[in-house]
C-alpha cells in the first residue's frame, strides 16, 4: 500500500501514515498526494481501522508542496 514515500502501519484499529521524504523536509508532492488519498480511500471502507495518525520522518513533519513539482505548476 505503499510507494515509498508513505510508510503504512498498522497496530489494531490504528493506522499510521509516515511522509517518507526526509531529504525534502517531506514536502508534497503530486505523487505522494496520490498515495496518500489512495490509501484514505481504502480505509474509509475498512470498519476495523478507528483512527489514522499522520506524521513525518526526520526533523519536520511536512515543509508543504514541493514548489519543483512541474505538475504543480501553472502558467
Amino acid at each position: 500500500m505503499t510507494n515509498g514515500s508513505v510508510l503504512y502501519q498498522q497496530h489494531d484499529s490504528i493506522v499510521t501514515l509516515t511522509l517518507n521524504r526526509s531529504e525534502t523536509l517531506n514536502a508534497m508532492n503530486e505523487a505522494m498526494m496520490g498515495e496518500i488519498e489512495r490509501i484514505l480511500i481504502e480505509l474509509e471502507a475498512d470498519t476495523a481501522v478507528r483512527a489514522v495518525v499522520l506524521t513525518g520522518t526526520g526533523r519536520a513533519f511536512s515543509s508543504g508542496g514541493h514548489g519543483a513539482d512541474p505538475a504543480r505548476r501553472h502558467h
